[in-house]
């Protein structure tokens, strides 16, 4: 079964409904190992011979890679991938090294002689060196090569630290923000009289999704900056499984990008915006997105009965406040055959 050599079993037996789990849209409810998996699955399903995949274990931890290259060796699978693991070039019966888009080892044939020596650091194997030539390799070319293979191993170590050293810098900075703004949610959420509390936790529900997609798209992406075409359809998508079923929501999305920070508050502001109209608005919802003259427009629209002459709920002022002070721009509320609620800004602010 295409799950289980997937190495799936367990995350279906633990899902309760098996098979049948709804897992969101792309994935949202999955880890990024299971998303990697269930991949795998259905690229299997149909008794595939040949798989070519690009680093199918990259997210899956040590024991979980070997089973899965065990059960796709007893499955009979063809795999050609591209990978920079060491576990995973080591299970492969033919390795090829590329450069800058061309064949870097081998190079036409393998030499007759070959040194292979591990590159190790603080006494584990970080890599390999790999040569081969056709003449024979002496003590002396032995003992270079030796010195070639631990300043390799230093000089790659030394990156790795500093790139983990900047990436967690941005991630604990990204984190500390929006723990800050979901905390300023919350007590704004707090504050607001009459609510249903378990509507209030629905929507504070929704709005820490809002931020996790921002988190799972900038993941995805290895970017400062987010697709907000890809960001407000998964948002869509989230919020009309969760809250209604049988209306209509159309979306006319445009590509553009947006900074990390800047599109969190407009991933809080859209999903404010939707969730009004789910509830409230009309059986038609429109949703476009645009970019005109150097700002973005975004805008929700329902077929309903329109806003009232009330004061403004926490939702509606919670998108007030991020549109002036986070985006630094305008929100537009007009009653012509419904609510259309227009947020726009400055891309390059």
């Amino acid at each position: 079964m295409a799950a289980s050599t997937a190495q799936l079993d367990h995350d279906v037996a633990a899902a309760g409904s098996g098979l049948s789990l709804l897992i969101g849209h792309k994935g949202t409810r999955l880890s990024g190992g299971q998303l990697q998996r269930v991949a795998l699955a259905r690229a299997l399903a149909p008794r595939t011979e040949l798989l070519i995949a690009d680093d199918v274990s990259s997210a899956l931890d040590a024991r979980t890679e070997v089973e899965l290259w065990e059960a796709l060796r007893r499955r009979g699978v063809t795999v050609v991938g591209c990978s920079s693991k060491r576990s995973a070039l080591a299970r492969a019966d033919c390795v090829v090294v590329l450069e800058d888009g061309r064949v870097a080892w081998p190079e036409g044939r393998a030499g007759a002689h070959a040194v292979r020596l591990p590159l190790r650091w603080r006494g584990r194997a970080i890599g390999e060196l790999v040569v081969d030539r056709d003449t024979p390799f002496t003590d002396d070319d032995r003992q270079l090569l030796d010195a070639i293979a631990n300043q390799a191993a230093v000089a790659l170590e030394h990156g790795r630290m500093a790139l983990r050293g900047v990436l967690a810098q941005e991630i604990h900075h990204r984190v500390k923000n929006n723990l800050q703004t979901v905390a300023s949610l919350l007590r704004l959420q707090a504050r607001a009289e009459g609510v249903d509390p378990q509507k209030a936790l629905g929507d504070s529900v929704n709005r820490i999704l809002a931020i996790a997609a921002v988190h799972e798209e900038l993941t995805e992406h290895r970017e400062d900056v987010v697709d907000l075409a890809e960001l407000v359809d998964r948002l869509r998508a989230t919020l009309v499984q969760g809250l209604v079923s049988g209306k209509e929501v159309t979306a006319e999305l445009a590509p553009v990008e947006l900074a990390g920070q800047r599109a969190t508050a407009l991933a809080l502001v859209f999903s404010e915006l939707l969730s009004n109209a789910l509830e409230h608005g009309g059986e038609r919802i429109a949703i476009t997105l645009q970019a005109v003259e150097g700002e973005i427009a975004l805008a929700v629209a329902d077929d309903g009965l329109g806003m009232g002459d009330g004061p403004d709920g926490t939702g509606m002022s919670i998108v007030r406040a991020l549109v002036r002070d986070e985006l630094g721009g305008t929100l537009s509320l007009s009653n012509d055959s419904g609510l259309r609620a227009e947020v726009r800004f400055d891309a390059e602010r």
